[in-house]
């Protein structure tokens, strides 16, 4: 499950009390029959106004005051502002979503066309989707050695081998502060000479290269 992290932005709503939804709480009461919709609106309008988690891991919340929320999930917070509300109203209906996610991210760099960090939301990323994201630079990259790192350790995978197996990168999942490289193919090379149209190096990208391939290109 996705936990909150420093820097992210949070929507709270608290049914049939818009003066203690964040973000654009009210100073008036609710009132009977429109707080409901007064309150969808603001949540679903919220984009960067949420209540942001302060580099101490903490958020501010009105009639509670400091509350911890990093490394908490969205449920267990929910659950810690339901509890605490209750002293100051009755069965506070609580919903808590991320309206901006700037805690958690994937580093992607080398042979990609976009090597801009992929941020871990609610909802889990496979290498197969952040491949996708940043996309392959086809005439350059060496796809037979994608270098995964997590946490010190390094992962070598054949990223040709693995789209011909059943849901293939699919199946692999990434978490917060993983490294993605794909190195680039400028030392793999076959010389070709003699009685041909472009005599000299061929980079390839994949595992191997056979003889017609060569000849072909």
């Amino acid at each position: 499950p996705y936990r909150i992290g420093l820097g992210d932005s949070l929507n709270i709503t608290v049914w049939e009390h818009p003066e203690l939804t964040i973000p654009a709480g009210v100073s008036t009461g609710p009132i009977a029959g429109t707080s409901i919709l007064t309150n969808s609106v603001m949540s679903s309008g919220a984009g960067a106004n949420g209540r942001l988690v302060r580099d101490d891991g903490t958020l501010f919340y009105p009639y509670i005051g400091v509350i911890p929320a990093a490394g908490l999930t969205l449920e267990e917070l929910r659950a810690t502002i339901a509890s605490k509300l209750s002293a100051v109203t009755k069965n506070p209906q609580v919903d808590v979503s991320v309206s901006s996610y700037g805690s958690q991210r994937i580093t992607v760099q080398g042979a990609f066309v976009s090597t801009a960090p992929l941020p871990i939301t609610v909802t889990p990323l496979s290498l197969a989707q952040a491949v996708g994201a940043a996309g392959i630079n086809s005439v350059l990259a060496d796809l037979s050695n994608l270098v995964l790192t997590r946490e010190g350790r390094q992962y070598h995978l054949n990223l040709d081998a693995i789209s011909q197996t059943p849901n293939g990168a699919d199946n692999i999942w990434l978490k917060a502060g993983d490294q993605i490289f794909l190195p680039f193919n400028d030392h793999k090379e076959v010389y070709v000479m003699g009685e041909v149209n472009k005599p000299g190096p061929i980079n390839y990208k994949i595992t191997h290269l056979s003889l017609t391939e060569v000849l072909g290109k």
